[in-house]
């Protein structure tokens, strides 16, 4: 039930305090009560609140967020229409993160509430996780580069001061 959201594309969920917030994270299941959420326990919204699913189901997800289910015991049997996720295109509202860690619009008057979608399309791949845009290991030797040049920075200003004062001392007259 992995999904990866394309573009600015925003997926809806239900936050702890009961409010909208958003998010990109697409690790979804079926909880033990039969309803959608993400890894973190989130519960996920669709377009009418959230979206149940019977148990022993086989559910897939649709790129335009719609979610069927199947029964994998009747071979043949025509996938039913579960529901359609909460996905909104924020290509043209400025999102924030709140404490949560979720997104909310930035203005006032959607905050905590489900805003309306923009002009682009929403579309997700399913099987796929969005990946990090951060190698680790590329960080790393960037940030040990950058401490041993501040290292070495600050080496020569302290031999450029010690040099001044050597400097100073010999040029003071005796007394």
């Amino acid at each position: 039930m992995d999904v990866a959201m394309k573009d600015k594309t925003v997926l809806g969920i239900q936050a702890d305090n009961g409010e909208v917030g958003f998010t990109r994270r697409g690790d979804l299941r079926v909880s033990a009560s039969g309803l959608i959420e993400n890894a973190a326990g989130q519960l996920i919204l669709g377009e009418k609140g959230p979206i149940s699913v019977p148990q022993g189901q086989l559910v897939s997800i649709g790129q335009d967020g719609t979610v069927m289910g199947k029964s994998p015991t009747q071979v043949g049997a025509i996938p039913m229409n579960l529901g359609q996720l909460m996905l909104r295109d924020a290509s043209e509202m400025p999102l924030t993160r709140r404490t949560d860690g979720l997104f909310q619009p930035l203005t006032n008057e959607f905050q905590g509430k489900d805003f309306p979608t923009g002009p682009n399309p929403v579309s997700l791949v399913s099987g796929t996780l969005e990946g990090s845009n951060v190698n680790p290991m590329e960080a790393m030797i960037k940030m040990m580069d950058i401490s041993r040049t501040f290292e070495s920075k600050i080496k020569t200003i302290s031999e450029i001061k010690s040099v001044d004062e050597s400097g100073a001392s010999m040029m003071r007259l005796p007394q």
